[in-house]
């Protein structure tokens, strides 16, 4: 019987499926601590699960487990990578990935892995040519299209950096809005759902100004508590996460650029399009 067996498995799965990460992290964490994962497949599951709820440094050690039973596997080889890179040392996960790209067959998790490593290392011409070469072998994959994206978009700015960034997995409005696509609003109303984590919901607020002069009768901004005093000192309307409110359209806030037609940072020189709260209020 071995630390991380079926029954802890489904343990895991069970937690995760009940929204419930942190005690799903948790045990996840006591069947790493009380060992016994040696044998590969359990090294596998164990890591993998590891990885995915946010433990990447004893992902890592699972991982060497595989790596040393399977040296020449590119997905394993990609994952280790990955997770060395997720732990804070891209310089180390390229280092697994360097001779096994020169010497194994082409592999689109491997090249991906890859991509992304060079991409937090600075070298964005070889991040590239890495996500191309995974595109022959995986034409228009999702993974691959939006490191493509995150790396034109750092570099150039090009209006397909943003196509590409159409493939990440979209947030889902749950209304029957319709999804706006950049036709004219004519004065309806636009809930604009957030993305990912606060900056990027702070960074992309710029483009908000956008909807309005597109004939936007109302913007509904979804914003977490903490940043919501900005927004609404901001002239903005902010619902919750959780509230749904019914209006004409939606859209993505990441989904902005693109579906306004917009050269990069249009609103650039618009500064500043947040505001602090008035003196005396509470500040988030």
């Amino acid at each position: 019987m071995t630390a991380f067996d079926a029954a802890p498995r489904a343990e895991v799965q069970a937690l995760r499926a009940a929204g419930k990460p942190a005690a799903a992290k948790a045990r996840v964490l006591a069947c790493f601590a009380a060992g016994g994962w040696d044998p590969p497949d359990d090294a596998w599951a164990l890591g993998c699960a590891l990885f995915e709820l946010g433990a990447p440094d004893e992902a890592v050690a699972c991982f060497r487990r595989v790596v040393k039973a399977h040296p020449r596997n590119p997905h394993v080889l990609a994952l280790l990578a990955g997770a060395l890179c997720y732990s804070g040392d891209p310089a180390a996960g390229w280092r697994v990935l360097e001779r096994p790209l020169r010497t194994l067959p082409p592999s689109a998790p491997m090249l991906l892995s890859a991509a992304r490593i060079r991409h937090l290392l600075g070298a964005f011409d070889g991040a590239q040519r890495l996500v191309r070469r995974a595109d022959q072998l995986i034409p228009g994959q999702q993974a691959v299209r939006v490191q493509r994206a995150f790396t034109t978009l750092l570099t150039t700015g090009d209006r397909s950096g943003w196509v590409d960034l159409e493939a990440r997995a979209l947030p889902d409005p749950g209304t029957g809005a319709r999804p706006w696509q950049g036709e004219p609003l004519a004065g309806g109303s636009v809930r604009v759902t957030a993305e990912q984590g606060v900056g990027d919901l702070m960074q992309f607020a710029r483009y908000l100004p956008g909807l309005s002069a597109r004939g936007a009768g109302v913007v509904m901004v979804q914003a977490p508590p903490e940043v919501a005093p900005v927004f609404e000192a901001s002239g903005f309307l902010v619902t919750p996460p959780g509230m749904v409110p019914v209006t004409t359209w939606h859209v993505p806030i990441m989904s902005l650029p693109l579906r306004l037609g917009v050269a990069p940072d249009p609103w650039g020189e618009v500064v500043p399009y947040l505001r602090a709260p008035a003196v005396g209020a509470p500040l988030p």
